[in-house]
């Protein structure tokens, strides 16, 4: 198709029209600037979702620390871990030792109360033992004295009169002992015997020397080692390595 300009001439309108498509064309890609490979949306699928959590992840940590700084988060130093941990094992040991000592010193304490009574020792509920030998009845402290001539007694003293002497010990005491109201001095004599003397407090009888059930006197040979009060019975051992029962009742 062709038209007819000003001056005459015929003009080709298909061309013209192509050539202002042209002239509008270049003018707009003047206007857009061309994107590079790398830029522009990109689309999250299986194959990258990782690397975007990474991405992600590394972008919040960076708006944290810009806007409280790299500083905000503790570090905390190995050497203070190391250096609690030391003090927490030194505490622990000094408690263990502190309550070892003290068990030690309980148990040392009941071995010395049961060497005290091994010598001198009462299952009466009414009598307790007292230091150096001595026993307590109804008030009154019963204890072993030796005499300016040699000879041994037991002496009561109630703590108001004057010590009296209630009996007279014909060997060499080795214990006083008391079963409910009834004293006991195992004892060894001049000829290498040993046997044991009893009295009854309250009464006016005088001190024997315990028998068996056939009316002979309970002895043995050698120095007593030990003497034991269990309930009624005086467990007596002497240096012969024998061991005799000797029954109050």
């Amino acid at each position: 198709m062709r038209e007819v300009s000003a001056s005459g001439r015929p003009i080709d309108v298909t061309r013209a029209d192509e050539e202002r498509e042209t002239r509008a064309s270049a003018a707009r890609a003047d206007m857009l600037d061309t994107l590079s490979a790398g830029q522009g949306a990109r689309v999250t699928n299986r194959g990258n979702a990782s690397e975007a959590a990474d991405r992600a992840r590394a972008n919040a940590e960076h708006r944290f620390e810009t806007r409280h700084g790299r500083g905000s988060r503790s570090v905390i130093d190995p050497r203070r871990i190391v250096i609690v941990v030391a003090a927490a094992i030194l505490v622990l040991v000094a408690i263990f030792s502190i309550v070892k000592c003290a068990t030690g010193n309980e148990d040392s304490s009941d071995d010395s109360t049961g060497t005290d009574q091994t010598t001198s020792s009462s299952s009466s509920s009414n009598s307790v033992v007292v230091p150096e030998g001595g026993v307590t009845y109804d008030g009154v402290v019963f204890t072993l004295s030796q005499q300016s001539d040699g000879l041994w007694t037991v002496v009561g003293d109630d703590g108001v009169n004057s010590p009296a002497t209630v009996f007279g010990v014909d060997g060499t005491p080795f214990s006083l002992l008391i079963y409910n109201n009834v004293l006991v001095v195992p004892e060894d004599n001049a000829d290498g015997t040993w046997d044991v003397a009893a009295y009854m407090l309250g009464s006016d009888s005088l001190p024997t020397l315990v028998t068996d059930s056939d009316g002979d006197t309970v002895s043995g040979s050698g120095e007593i080692t030990a003497a034991v009060l269990n309930e009624s019975t005086v467990h007596v051992t002497d240096s012969t390595g024998a061991t005799t029962d000797v029954a109050l009742e």
